[in-house]
Order: structure tokens, then C-alpha cells, then sequence
């Protein structure tokens, strides 16, 4: 666990922030965290010294946000939002203010390595339509698949995926620009076996956002100004192509083909085209 602590007089009570990073992806990790102390740092005339503490909760996506919803040793997470609901959602406060600019909704894709030829030979909607991806049963961008019809594949981990992938029990795993590479470089023999397409990417509206317990109103509060604050600096911009220069490079070199998904239940956040992306060839979901 990371802690920063920040002295300032007493005139303001310190502002008490759990925030619950993604263990997934370091890269995401690593920015959320720069940009939350960017935004406390921001707002410390105003709404006084903080305590920030960074936890890395391996735990299933249902029990984590149960947990902040409870302010359970964590207050708030940032994340898409989700498909399913829990009764704890209720105590849940959703700052409506995309995060990354839609750097999540790029997906590249892991197939085995027998397959490759014939991922990147792929030229029309139908024909990728017709390949399975596999998902974990939680993760928040099942719905956006089962959207777009295609025949998702479920399982209960992402190391689980990875041996049905083997057992060629789905065809696909879509993984977001920045985890994809990683997760290949932490896995063993996943070179041997499995490869990312090079000249393809899965894109769809998924905006990350924060969310926090209603228990902490203050904090709800201070992190909707600083945001605006950061935003308004061009801190925030800075954040974002320092933490991802390789991915944001990736996407604007445009060496690829992009299949386009709708999203229809983010549509109010003006994410819906990928404007990130330079793609070659455009091949776009009937849903859109």
C-alpha cells in the first residue's frame, strides 16, 4: 500500500482518500494514481490537507466496488461503469467526467499463435463476427459484446482464459492497448503459444470514471472540482501522454484496421467515435 500524506494547517479537516487501483494493468494503475494526487493537490486551497492511500485489492470487480460502496478500507475507484448491478450500488456516487479520453475502449487482440494468419487477413465485419472472444464473467464490457452479437466466451479468471484460449475454447482474448502487451510479458511460455494481431484493433466506447462511496461527500466533491481544475490546467493531458506515449503513439501512426462496436449505454459522454485512432480501413458493427 502507497500512502501520501500532506501537512497543511488545521483550519481544514483532512480529506480522508482509499482509492482502490486496478491490479491489472500497472500503466492504468500508475496514471489514475498520478492523477488523483494531481486533482487533491489542486484543490488544496480550498478543501484543505489529504491523506491519499493507494490500494491494490486483488479481489473480483462485484467485491471491490461492494467494498467502496461500503467504504470498506477503500472510498473510491475508477472504472467504465457496470453492466450488472449489486444493492450496495445505491450507496455509490458516479462523477460523470471520462478519465482517459476512451483509451480503454482500444483493444488489441491475443489468439493462438496458429491463428495469426488468418486474424490478420481478416477484411469485413461478418467475417470477425463470426469469432469467438472470451471474457471474465464480471468484467464490465461483457454486455458490450453480447450488443454487437458476437458469441462471447465466459470464464471465471483471466488465468482461466488463458488455457481455454489454448483449448481453442474461444478465439480471441481482447485485452485494452496497454494490458495486452504486459500480460503477454508476465505469462510463461505465452510467447510460445500465443501472439498479439499486429494489424488489428477492437475499438468501443468505454469510458472510465470515478466512483465513490456516498459516504464521503466531501470527497465527491473535491474530486468533481479538482478534475475540472486539472482538466482546465492541461495537467491532465500532460498525465495522459506521459503515462501512455507508447499507446497513444501506437494508435496515431495508424498502421492497423479498426472494428468499430457500438455502446449504447454511453453514448451521453461523447465517446462514440475513436478519435484517438488513425486507423487504415474502418470495419463497423450493423449496431452502430
Amino acid at each position: 500500500m502507497l500512502v501520501l500524506a500532506l501537512s497543511l494547517p488545521s483550519h481544514s479537516a483532512t480529506t480522508l482518500a482509499q482509492f482502490w487501483a486496478t491490479p491489472i494493468s500497472p500503466a492504468r494503475a500508475s496514471y489514475e494514481t498520478a492523477l488523483v494526487q494531481a486533482i487533491l493537490e489542486a484543490t488544496k486551497s480550498q478543501y484543505g490537507p489529504y491523506k491519499l492511500e493507494v490500494k491494490y485489492l486483488t479481489v473480483s470487480f462485484d467485491r471491490g466496488r461492494r467494498a467502496v460502496a461500503l467504504s470498506d478500507g477503500v472510498n473510491f475507484f475508477a472504472n467504465p461503469l457496470q453492466f450488472s448491478h449489486l444493492e450496495t450500488d445505491i450507496n455509490l456516487q458516479l462523477i460523470a467526467e471520462p478519465l482517459m479520453e476512451g483509451l480503454l475502449g482500444y483493444r488489441r487482440l491475443i489468439v493462438r499463435k496458429e491463428d495469426l494468419q488468418a486474424f490478420t487477413e481478416i477484411s469485413d465485419f461478418a467475417s470477425f463476427a463470426k469469432l469467438r472472444p472470451g471474457q471474465v464473467t464480471d468484467w464490465a464490457d461483457n454486455a458490450i459484446y453480447q450488443e454487437n452479437h458476437l458469441p462471447l466466451v465466459e470464464a471465471s479468471s483471466l488465468e482461466n482464459l488463458f488455457n481455454m484460449l489454448e483449448r481453442k475454447r474461444f478465439d480471441y482474448l481482447p485485452l485494452s492497448i496497454g494490458e495486452a502487451p504486459h500480460l503477454m510479458k508476465g505469462l510463461v511460455e505465452a510467447e510460445e503459444k500465443f501472439a498479439i494481431v499486429p494489424n488489428l484493433v477492437l475499438f468501443y466506447p468505454f469510458p472510465v470514471m470515478f466512483q465513490v462511496s456516498k459516504q464521503h461527500p466531501e470527497l465527491v466533491t473535491r474530486l468533481t472540482h479538482g478534475l475540472e481544475q486539472v482538466k482546465a490546467s492541461g495537467e491532465y493531458q500532460t498525465l495522459l501522454k506521459t503515462h501512455f506515449a507508447k499507446e497513444l503513439d501506437f494508435l496515431a501512426k495508424g498502421e492497423y484496421k479498426l472494428i468499430h462496436l457500438s455502446n449504447k449505454s454511453v453514448k451521453q459522454f461523447d465517446l462514440n467515435e475513436p478519435r484517438l485512432a488513425k486507423p487504415t480501413i474502418f470495419y463497423r458493427s450493423p449496431q452502430l
